[in-house]
């Protein structure tokens, strides 16, 4: 295989082990130092999986429906772009819901003898949550909802009401962390 299907099967795996709680198989999609960015985690990768781990004692789990990739690689680095749609049913104010969340990862990636992830950071697009009983209404915390960021609100709300810190801070479509993103990405594909 050449290194761009290397690096699709490396994000593809992501989301099959964790989805699956696969412990030890997702840690070999991350570099050891590798740290993610996304709506209820920030920090390294090894705590995201025992976090993650915990979680899904408390949750059911998410399916990370996983598309296309955009991948540009240079020498040993790479970055990837992929669409990501995450689905998840919850239980909300006694009402059981389904969640879809449209984001993309944007991944560094770099070869040491095998391709992995250094950081991945999620790009949040737009988000819903419809009852899963049609014509049931949720009802939402309208001052809670309007504080989670309008791509994530609803993924947001979701967490923050299981216990789970959001971040405010992701980038979004059109947001000056997007921007900052894609400057980090070009000065990571020159080695810097």
């Amino acid at each position: 295989m050449n290194d761009r299907q290397h690096i699709a099967e490396v994000i593809q795996r992501w989301g099959f082990w964790r989805d699956g709680g696969q412990w030890e198989k997702l840690a070999t999609t991350f570099h050891p130092e590798g740290t993610i960015h996304v709506t209820w985690f920030n920090g390294r990768f090894t705590d995201f999986i025992d976090a993650s781990r915990e979680m899904r004692k408390t949750r059911r789990g998410s399916k990370h429906e996983i598309g296309g990739s955009r991948i540009e690689v240079r020498g040993n680095r790479a970055l990837a772009e992929t669409n990501v749609r995450i689905l998840g049913r919850r239980e909300l104010h006694g009402v059981e819901c389904d969640s879809t969340a449209w984001s993309r990862f944007y991944d560094f990636l770099e070869k040491r003898g095998r391709w992995a992830i250094c950081r991945r950071v999620a790009v949040y697009e737009k988000d819903r949550m419809d009852p899963v009983v049609p014509g049931i209404a949720i009802p939402f915390d309208q001052a809670r909802l309007a504080s989670m960021p309008k791509a994530y609100r609803f993924l947001g709300y979701s967490l923050a009401l299981g216990g789970f810190p959001v971040s405010n801070d992701l980038p979004t479509d059109d947001s000056p962390a997007l921007e900052q993103l894609l400057r980090d990405g070009e000065i990571w594909l020159k080695g810097d």
